[in-house]
């Protein structure tokens, strides 16, 4: 098609081809505005695109940075119920040792009346 428009321009007369070339030029105007506005449409989708990527790199990071926290908070809570645990079995091993120092006491008592 554009080859015989300008063949059409070469050959034609000076009012036809005045009027062909300015017909010929709206359509290539209106041909790369279009393309324009694709290629800002594709450049907005890639900020887009790039625009989320990096919300997501940020989540993920902040994500990291949060499980490596509640890790640390994890190992803290073992830590601390391993010594409550040593705790409660040396409270449960004096109670018995009390208990029974209560009842050979309490024998012997009985035992010298």
């Amino acid at each position: 098609m554009l080859g015989a428009d300008i063949k059409v321009l070469r050959e034609g007369s000076s009012p036809n081809k005045d009027r062909l070339t300015v017909q010929w030029l709206s359509q290539s105007i209106s041909e790369i505005r279009s393309e324009l506005a694709e290629l800002q449409e594709s450049s907005s989708n890639v900020s887009k695109d790039a625009q989320l990527r990096n919300q997501l790199t940020e989540d993920i990071t902040g994500l990291r940075a949060d499980f490596a926290t509640l890790r640390l908070e994890l190992e803290s809570l073992r830590s601390r119920q391993d010594k409550t645990e040593v705790l409660v079995r040396e409270l449960r091993e004096e109670a018995v040792q009390s208990a029974q120092d209560i009842r050979r006491s309490w024998n012997r008592l009985h035992e010298k009346m």
